[in-house]
């Protein structure tokens, strides 16, 4: 995130932002400390922080319980997706 974006009217002024009070400014205080999905211990396992970014995961969970996609044919389609995935290292 650009720092400069909390210093503009757009973000100040935001309803939502405003509505989450301190909290936002207490995530991107955060921001440093987040790990990339994947890491383990000293271990850094970076297909797994690929998979996250991918968004093939949580698509797949909302396609299916919001959604109301086929979970066979759900699963499928996103096993293809993270088996390219895969395929690109």
């Amino acid at each position: 995130m650009n720092k400069a974006v909390v210093n503009t009217a757009t973000w100040k002024e935001n309803a939502v932002i405003k509505a989450l009070g301190d909290l936002p400014y207490q995530l991107i205080a955060e921001l440093p400390n987040i790990q990339v999905f994947g890491a383990v211990g000293d271990k850094n396992f970076t297909r797994m922080g690929d998979v996250t970014g991918s968004g093939v995961v949580s698509s797949m969970v909302h396609n299916v319980t919001v959604g109301k996609a086929s979970l066979s044919s759900t699963i499928k389609e996103s096993q293809q997706k993270l088996d390219a995935l895969v395929e690109q290292r």
